[in-house]
């Protein structure tokens, strides 16, 4: 905060849920049996009672449910609001729970190890290719096609025991079933099994947001009607997500989680209609979200989205969607399919192929090194430094020759430019945190690999997230602290138009974790904004206040902002004052 690194302590009483997309701030306490429901944010200054349920924004929204949940006759019910009275949760011994966290381990390193198993083998001929570096100089000549004839070969085998792996972990290797389990019971077992391993099987070779998504997820068990879309997806149920045909779905947007309360894990079904559109990092915990429907970003969708109505914010708030939204767009030609699904393979494959490449190369530096008598250790580093090195030289040569400098413009979904940006975004997806450039986040030299990726980064900045999908449109002043998992949002989806436009802010700037900047917004010098907060597309935050909420609204700065006598030099950004 600030550019001061701020330690608060937080308790978590017993009983307590925290449900999806939820925030506790450093300093803040939840007591016992409170539930937090999804989309809610527990500030340092909140006193929850105990057995309440914390609704969004932040507000008491009467008394939690007794342990226990089961099936609501409720269409709308969500997470726990329908549960059966039990004098306990249900709860395994401590040994039964070690024994089942050993077996976890070993199968996820199982399944990780199969699922990579051609991958391996092509690293191994990198590492051997670039041994031999002085005794077959000529092995660079075909580094390059080889290199993606291995990523190629890789992803397929990566995808095939994916979708193998997923399966295994579905109940009876078909979906999970609508209701109630304990978490003793082996369904709940099934779906952490299955949480990880898709987990694994989206990012490392991303399926999510190319062509293949849809097919994709049929394999694992969806129902996804044509031409609907997905970006990177952080939750999905097999057997009970229904997407129906049109439908686009978001980057980080998280559809009928399961909610984990008193010892029971619920599932319940969603159905979502056609040409529906659900926005970056919403939350959907109802059961239908209807035809030609829309949850806007940041939103949490608890009740059902009637057709043609859009609901934004947390709580959300129901309205009509403007007229002339969700047209109907006719299926591009047979022709322009097949080039789209070209660069949906490079979107899989292009991480892979340049992280083989790099391999190649640090391994041909290693061997020169080792070749001259240093010591193995030295070898060793150099191979990593000579990898990551050209990893990242690679990564920006990738970005600049496939698109150059990315503008601001309104391209449909089915232009080739529009490819091409997204694919620049899957391959930096793809390396950034397979290595040493996600663990520079953060860092002081995070900002240098930010500006060579082409965003504007002012002196003395810390920044700690990945979310940034086109970095040429993103600004960032002086001195301005960016928190875990603020998203710099430089485009959205719209009615089949991808809106890419900048997003910036002023010097002196914190944006606190889970912060969402929507397109043409700009955050001015000395603001603050808080946790879990989103801000509009087009707002222009007043200089030197501090601002919360979906989407947000002025607020007095929280206590750990305020004015110290020890921290003199804060007063200028700090001096606020309570409402707007």
């Amino acid at each position: 905060i600030d550019q001061q690194l701020v330690l608060k302590e937080i308790r978590i009483g017993n009983g307590a849920t925290i449900d999806a997309g939820a925030t506790v701030e450093g300093g803040a306490f939840v007591p016992n049996r409170c539930v937090v429901q999804p989309m809610s944010t527990v500030h340092e200054a909140d006193e929850p009672r105990a057995g309440c349920t914390w609704a969004a924004p932040g507000v008491d929204n009467g008394d939690a449910p007794e342990f226990g949940p089961t099936a609501s006759n409720d269409a709308n019910a969500s997470g726990t609001t329908a549960l059966l009275h039990k004098s306990k949760p249900a709860r395994g011994s401590l040994l039964s729970r070690f024994a089942v966290g050993i077996c976890q381990v070993v199968a996820v390193v199982c399944v990780f190890t199969a699922m990579l198993a051609m991958h391996y083998t092509v690293v191994y001929a990198m590492v051997l290719d670039g041994k031999n570096f002085d005794e077959a100089w000529y092995a660079t000549l075909i580094v390059l096609p080889a290199a993606a004839a291995g990523a190629v070969a890789a992803g397929v085998w990566f995808a095939l025991f994916g979708v193998v792996c997923v399966r295994l972990c579905l109940p009876g290797c078909r979906s999970f079933n609508e209701g109630t389990f304990p978490v003793t019971s082996l369904t709940f077992q099934q779906w952490l099994m299955f949480q990880k391993v898709f987990t694994i099987a989206s990012f490392m070779y991303p399926m999510l947001g190319t062509t293949f998504a849809a097919s994709w997820a049929r394999a694992i068990g969806m129902r996804v009607g044509e031409r609907s879309q997905f970006g990177l997806v952080a939750s999905m149920v097999p057997g009970l997500t229904d997407i129906e045909d049109g439908v686009f779905v978001a980057d980080f947007a998280v559809l009928n989680p399961p909610s984990v309360y008193g010892g029971h894990i619920t599932f319940r079904r969603l159905r979502i209609g056609r040409n529906a559109t659900i926005g970056n990092n919403s939350v959907i915990t109802c059961s239908s979200v209807g035809s030609a429907a829309m949850v806007g970003a940041m939103s949490l969708a608890s009740h059902d989205v009637p057709d043609g109505k859009m609901i934004i914010g947390a709580p959300g708030l129901l309205t009509t969607r403007a007229s002339g939204s969700s047209k109907h767009f006719d299926a591009p030609s047979r022709c322009h399919n097949v080039t789209h699904r070209l660069f949906s393979v490079l979107d899989v494959v292009a991480g892979q192929w340049l992280t083989f490449i790099s391999i190649f190369a640090g391994m041909a530096f290693a061997t020169v090194v080792a070749d001259r008598g240093a010591y193995m250790a030295l070898g060793l580093l150099v191979f990593v430094v000579g990898l990551e090195s050209v990893k990242a030289v690679l990564m920006l040569l990738f970005k600049r020759s496939l698109c150059g400098r990315i503008r601001a413009s309104n391209l449909s979904i089915h232009d080739p430019l529009c490819w091409r940006y997204q694919t620049q975004f899957a391959v930096v997806l793809a390396i950034v945190p397979l290595g040493i450039l996600y663990v520079l986040r953060g860092s002081v030299l995070y900002p240098w690999v930010l500006r060579l990726l082409g965003m504007e980064v002012g002196d003395n900045c810390f920044i700690d997230t990945l979310q940034i999908p086109e970095m040429d449109l993103a600004a960032v002043g002086n001195d301005c602290s960016i928190n875990a998992n603020v998203t710099l949002g430089t485009h959205t989806a719209e009615d089949g138009i991808m809106k890419f436009a900048c997003v910036s802010t002023g010097d002196r700037v914190t944006l606190l974790s889970g912060v969402v900047i929507a397109p043409t917004a700009h955050v001015s010098t000395g603001c603050s904004v808080a946790a879990n907060s989103s801000v509009s597309k087009g707002e222009r935050l007043e200089e030197r206040t501090h601002w919360a909420g979906l989407s947000v609204e002025r607020t007095a700065a929280p206590l750990l902002m305020r004015v110290s006598d020890a921290q003199p030099v804060k007063v200028e950004m700090t001096q606020l004052s309570p409402g707007k």
